[in-house]
């Protein structure tokens, strides 16, 4: 699995996951650690609040901030895709194809 830490070592494969240079990843970074902190303390994942203390899972995906936000970018810089899927095949909703796409 790609991580960070193995992304970081190439600057053009991160620029090309996450659209964005290292030295501008690491400020935005530093502002999202302050706030995904001060959320996780009190909601969950999902939104719920949060009943008992927030702990990294060993089998945890994404338990690291620096992985997390890899993902949110790569998931906003690809997300246009969808909207290309859309207006291609005629969908105002994505999910009413969910059960073409994957099964």
């Amino acid at each position: 699995m790609q991580n960070y830490t193995t992304l970081k070592k190439n600057e053009k494969q991160f620029l090309s996951i996450t659209g964005m240079k290292l030295d501008l990843f690491d400020i935005l970074h530093a502002s999202y650690v302050k706030h995904w902190t001060k959320y996780i303390k009190e909601y969950t994942v999902s939104g719920q609040k949060r009943q008992r203390a927030h702990r990294k899972r060993k089998d945890g995906v994404l338990e690291e901030t620096e992985d997390q936000l890899v993902f949110i970018l790569h998931y906003f810089k690809s997300n246009n895709i969808q909207d290309i899927m859309r207006l291609f095949m005629g969908c105002a909703n994505l999910s009413a194809m969910h059960g073409f796409i994957y099964y």
